[in-house]
């Protein structure tokens, strides 16, 4: 027996007044009804009804029983209404972590429409290049670019982010800019090492042939707008994400190499503990994201 089908019982016997009109507001039968009683008293060790042919009258102890069991009752129900709101209802705080150059540059400008749109959300952005375990983390939601490894965490796919081959023209005007992608060997390269294989770049002509070429640089860091800064002071070549690059393109601070050629392109995706049961906080996260960064081109103004 089920201790809250026991407590009801107990209540629906006392509000009626007897087993048979118990089973009937229960709907159940009326020998359940005396059986699930007895258990209760058994658990107890005490009775709660004194019994006659006639009538069902509470002891003293069933009547504290039945007092205490009201307020519990109230408690449970509120409890059940309560987590039923909330898997209907946006609400509570909202753990997000993301690198911490897309959280800055494309993520942050976003947090105050989400709020708007979701009054009884409190964010909790975490931005690290560190991948953070979720679960010992507790974290709610991760938004991740790159290639992800095999897990059991589920991954939505929100769209690809470009990659883009550039350098400064102060640095073009002291080398040989690259014609063909063998050239970059011969480059001052800058690394990022977030990249799984950082001194391996690799890019696509417009007929699909790949070419892949092993550079080399003095400068090896793991941050991407660090690479930009580097990049747009002449330090050397650097494959950047289009978001970060096309700014500065435009801007005349830096240059697109080999513009005949794609360079790579990364996953973004949504990565979550848990499929089934997923909360509407993480889920109008998710929604939100796939809405502003779902199209095809990604960019800071979008």
């Amino acid at each position: 027996m089920d201790t809250i089908v026991g407590i009801n019982t107990i209540v629906a016997v006392v509000e009626t007044g007897s087993f048979t009109a118990a089973a009937q507001r229960m709907d159940i039968s009326k020998a359940l009804v005396s059986k699930y009683v007895g258990q209760v008293e058994a658990q107890l060790g005490t009775r709660l009804f004194n019994r006659t042919t006639r009538q069902v009258v509470l002891t003293p102890v069933g009547q504290d029983y039945y007092q205490q069991a009201l307020i519990l009752l109230q408690h449970y129900q509120k409890m059940q209404a309560s987590a039923t709101h909330a898997q209907h209802q946006p609400q509570g705080k909202l753990r997000v972590t993301t690198s911490v150059i897309f959280g800055d540059t494309l993520l942050a400008p976003l947090l105050p429409t989400f709020l708007a749109m979701y009054p009884e959300v409190e964010l909790d952005i975490l931005l690290t290049n560190k991948k953070v375990d979720l679960l010992s983390g507790g974290i709610d939601l991760a938004i991740r670019i790159g290639h992800l490894a095999d897990s059991s965490l589920v991954a939505q796919k929100i769209n690809q982010l470009p990659l883009m081959l550039c350098a400064a023209p102060e640095y073009l005007a002291k080398v040989n800019p690259p014609k063909i992608v063998a050239d970059l060997a011969t480059l001052d390269c800058l690394i990022d090492s977030n990249h799984t294989q950082p001194h391996n770049w690799t890019l696509t002509d417009r007929d699909g042939k790949t070419e892949s070429v092993n550079v080399k640089g003095r400068m090896t860091i793991n941050s991407s707008s660090s690479i930009v800064a580097l990049a747009i002071a002449g330090a050397g070549v650097a494959m950047l994400p289009a978001f970060l690059a096309e700014t500065n393109i435009n801007q005349g601070k830096l240059v697109h190499l080999l513009p005949d050629y794609n360079a790579p392109t990364f996953g973004l995706y949504a990565v979550y503990p848990h499929r089934q049961y997923l909360s509407p906080k993480v889920r109008c996260f998710i929604d939100f994201i796939r809405a502003h960064f779902g199209q095809r081109d990604i960019r800071p103004d979008h």
